[in-house]
This record gives structure tokens, sequence and C-alpha cells, in this order.
């Protein structure tokens, strides 16, 4: 699961100078597979410093998982499609899952303030100021389609009903994947109230074709998953 990251080592928060890059081996490099995204990542952030140090006005803009309208990937339509359509929810784990995410126009204004303001060399990350649980973002959610809905947490034993694990679930991530967004702030910037980038990507899933279907899992397995909370 962690594959995904630049960043080689489990911190809470990840700082820019003080966390390290993950490892690059030249088969890595060449290698245009999931398995290697992370690595080719921090390959590439140190190309960057490289050129920087040959005079290059070059620095790094660091995204957690975005979101907001127009998400091609459906991370979190998946997540409204279930709000929207369904009162009772399943959520894996306790609730208290944290993965950062970064409102997509906040990662524009990041690129552009970086590229005007950012010191040749450094790396910035970039993501929400006020980090919400994967509960919380379901009820977020439903506060913004003006419902309310009832989030039932499964543990991998309950989940096993639907032939479910915990990692099935887009946007989940068992261990708490945090970015300390304190360089980038200190140039000026500021993210999107949580809730107001919540409403504005409600509200264009509405108006989309989109429901995050492709991701896992389906909502018959859910559904035998309920069946076996309720009978406790």
């Amino acid at each position: 699961m962690y594959k995904r990251q630049a960043y080689g080592r489990e911190k809470i928060p990840k700082r820019e100078d003080e966390t390290p890059l993950a490892d690059c081996s030249p088969e890595q490099a060449v290698d245009d597979s999931d398995a290697t995204y992370g690595p080719r990542k921090a390959e590439g952030d140190r190309a960057v410093f490289a050129a920087a140090e040959r005079g290059v006005r070059a620095m790094s803009v660091r995204p957690c998982i975005v979101y907001g309208p127009h998400d091609y990937t459906e991370r979190l339509d998946f997540w409204i499609d279930r709000v929207n359509r369904f009162d009772r929810v399943v959520v894996p784990g306790d609730g208290t899952n944290l993965w950062h995410r970064a409102y997509v126009e906040d990662v524009a204004s990041a690129l552009r303030l970086v590229a005007e303001e950012g010191d040749a060399g450094e790396a910035y990350n970039v993501g929400d100021r006020r980090l919400v649980t994967l509960e919380e973002m379901v009820t977020l959610i439903a506060d913004q389609l003006d419902t309310t809905v009832e989030v039932v947490t499964a543990g991998p034993r309950e989940l096993e009903a639907g032939s479910i694990e915990p990692d099935d679930y887009v946007l989940y991530r068992e261990y708490p994947h945090v970015l300390s967004t304190a360089k980038l702030a200190a140039l000026g910037w500021e993210s999107t109230p949580i809730g107001e980038a919540m409403a504005r990507s409600v509200e264009d899933h509405l108006e989309s074709d989109r429901d995050g279907s492709e991701h896992e899992p389906d909502r018959e397995s859910e559904e035998r998953v309920l069946g076996i909370l309720d009978t406790f």
C-alpha cells in the first residue's frame, strides 16, 4: 500500500527536509508500473534538486491525494455515491483512518506560489490544512448532501463476511499519512476551508456521471457485512 508514496519512511507528519525519500534503483527508474510509482517520484525530486545545484530555478511541489471537481480517478466519487444512495455506509477499521488529501484548486495555487516565491532546490508539501478522518469525511459529505447517514465501522473479521479486505476501500490507509504543510504556508499559502472544498466536490459529482463504481467493494458485498453486524 505504501508503494505509492515518494517518502521512504513512515513518519507523522512527513516533513520535506526531514523525512527520507524512497530509494530508486536503475531498474525501477525505467519501470513504468504502479509498483515503482513512489520510487520514481522520489527520483524526480532528486533530479529537481540536482538541477537547482546547477543553477536552474527548480522546485518540487508534493501534493498528497488530490480531490475535487472533474476528478477522473473517482476516488471521492465512490464515497459520495455511497452516501447519496444509502443511509448506512460501511467504513473499514474504526473510522479514525487518516490519509492526507489536497483540494485540486489548492494544488494549483501552490504550484503558482512556489513558482513565484519558492526557493530553488526546495520541496513543498501540499495538503488540506484541516485534516479529516475517513468517518469525518463521510459525515462531511452527508452534510453537503443535506442528508444523514449511519457510519458502520467494520474490522477485518466483520469484512470477511463480504470477502472484503480493509485495503479494498479507496482512500483507506491503515497507517496515517500526514504531511506537514508549514513550509508552504510560510510563503503565504492557504487551503480552501474543508466544508467549502467538499461542497464544490459534491456539487460537481451530482452534475456528472461519475459514481466510483470501478472501485471496490461493491454494495452487494457490503450488504453481507451489514447482515452479519446486525446479528451481533
